[in-house]
C-alpha cells in the first residue's frame, strides 16, 4: 500500500494488469468506474516513458473477428441487427463466449457475432445461451425503455445460427459462461 501511494505509476500498471488479465474489454470502463478510479488521469501525471509502458498480454488473432462476423453473415446472433456504413458491418462485434481474458481461444466454438448492446450484456451476465442454443436473460436484468424491453423480449428465443451447424458454440465454452458470467437464474 506503501508503494502505491508513493509511485503513482504503480497504481495504473497494476489496475492495468488486473483488467487486461481478468476482465474483457468491455468492461473496463465499468470496472474502473465502479472503483473510482481514472487511469486517463494518473498517466497524464506520469512521465513519459512510464506511459509507454505496456501489460504482456496474450495476443489476439486478427482474423477472429472477421471469422466469425463471417459466419453469422454480419448479423447479431441474439436480434439480427446488422447494420453497414458503406459496405462495412457497424456495430456488430465479435465476441469470446469465454473471455479472451479467463484463456478463451479466439476459435469459431468461442465466438458469436452481438451486436455492441448484446456483447455488453453478454460480458455483463445480463444474456447467455443454452447448449440448445436458446437465449437466456437474467432475471437481475430489468427494463426501463424500448430497447431494454426487446432484449427481455429474447427470453428463450433461439440464437440465429451460424452459416453451418458444426461452426456453432462448443459446449464447453458456454458451460463455461454459464458457471462464470450468467446471474442465474434465467427468466421463463
Amino acid at each position: 500500500e506503501r508503494a502505491l501511494r508513493v509511485d503513482r505509476s504503480r497504481i495504473a500498471a497494476v489496475a492495468q494488469g488486473l483488467l487486461e488479465r481478468n476482465f474483457p474489454p468491455s468492461l473496463h470502463d465499468s470496472v474502473l468506474a465502479t472503483v473510482g478510479l481514472d487511469l486517463d488521469d494518473i498517466s497524464s501525471t506520469l512521465p513519459e516513458q512510464v506511459r509507454e509502458t505496456t501489460v504482456r498480454r496474450r495476443a489476439r488473432d486478427p482474423e477472429f473477428r472477421r471469422l466469425i462476423l463471417r459466419i453469422y453473415e454480419e448479423r447479431c446472433a441474439f436480434c439480427g441487427y446488422g447494420g453497414r456504413l458503406d459496405g462495412e458491418s457497424v456495430g456488430v462485434e465479435a465476441a469470446h463466449i469465454r473471455w479472451h481474458a479467463a484463456e478463451g481461444p479466439d476459435e469459431e466454438g468461442n465466438g458469436i457475432a452481438a451486436c455492441a448492446l448484446h456483447h455488453t450484456a453478454l460480458d455483463r451476465g445480463a444474456l447467455s445461451f443454452s447448449e440448445e442454443h436458446r437465449i437466456l436473460v437474467s432475471e437481475s436484468f430489468t427494463s426501463s425503455d424500448a430497447a431494454a424491453d426487446a432484449t427481455l423480449r429474447l427470453s428463450q428465443a433461439a440464437l440465429r445460427k451460424p452459416i453451418s451447424d458444426h461452426r456453432a458454440p462448443s459446449r464447453m465454452h458456454i458451460a463455461w459462461h454459464r458457471r462464470e458470467v450468467f446471474r442465474e437464474p434465467a427468466r421463463a
